[in-house]
């Protein structure tokens, strides 16, 4: 997955969970900053079923933490994690 696709994912879930329009949701969170910061537990509340969508898995560490501030710092996480587990495999 590329980090856009799963910046696209995220905001779907918290929009899922919001009971609101992705789009919409992405112009608020635009509005605020050019990461799309969001509440950091919003983020911990998705978390797993990321995890689950990407076949990756996040450690619970405070680099981790920090990158879940924004839904592009928890994409760049996630994207990062991918791109080491296909290191690892190949």
């Amino acid at each position: 997955m590329t980090e856009a696709e799963v910046s696209n994912l995220i905001v779907d879930l918290l929009a899922e969970d919001a009971g609101c329009d992705p789009g919409q949701l992405y112009a608020e969170l635009a509005e605020l900053g050019e990461d799309l910061p969001i509440d950091s537990l919003l983020a911990v509340d998705i978390l797993a079923r990321v995890q689950k969508a990407t076949a990756t898995y996040l450690p619970a560490t405070e680099e981790t933490a920090r990158a879940m501030r924004s839904v592009r710092g928890f994409a760049r996480a996630v994207c990062r994690r991918l791109d080491a587990q296909r290191e690892d495999t190949a």
